[in-house]
């Protein structure tokens, strides 16, 4: 656990990337990602290129008819807990680190 990780925006996401990354190597779905990148790329190509904003909303139902979609969706909410997970930890330790920091002040003004 990375106890003073700054985990709002840019960084944050980097950290969600990376334990994404990670879930997806270590669940041996890679294969699985790479073909839904292509669809996304092949989706592009055929909108028009990238000059022109491609269509949401039909790119999300062409990319939720493909097997492996809700599985690598799961998978990228599960890197999102973990970021979460993280950042509760650190609030819980930080919490810890003050009310102990507190007890000690008062203890040595009693002393």
């Amino acid at each position: 656990m990375v106890a003073y990780a700054r985990l709002a925006g840019e960084s944050g996401f980097q950290m969600t990337r990376a334990a994404f990354a990670l879930i997806i190597k270590f669940s041996n779905m890679v294969e699985d990602f790479i073909s839904l990148v292509d669809q996304v790329q092949f989706f592009q190509e055929d909108e028009g290129g990238s000059t022109s904003k491609p269509d949401i909303a039909a790119l999300v139902k062409s990319l939720k008819e493909a097997p492996q979609f809700l599985s690598i969706r799961n998978k990228w909410e599960q890197a999102a807990k973990m970021r979460k997970w993280i950042s509760d930890t650190k609030s819980k330790l930080a919490s810890k680190y003050e009310t102990e920091l507190r007890q000690e002040a008062l203890k040595k003004k009693k002393d």
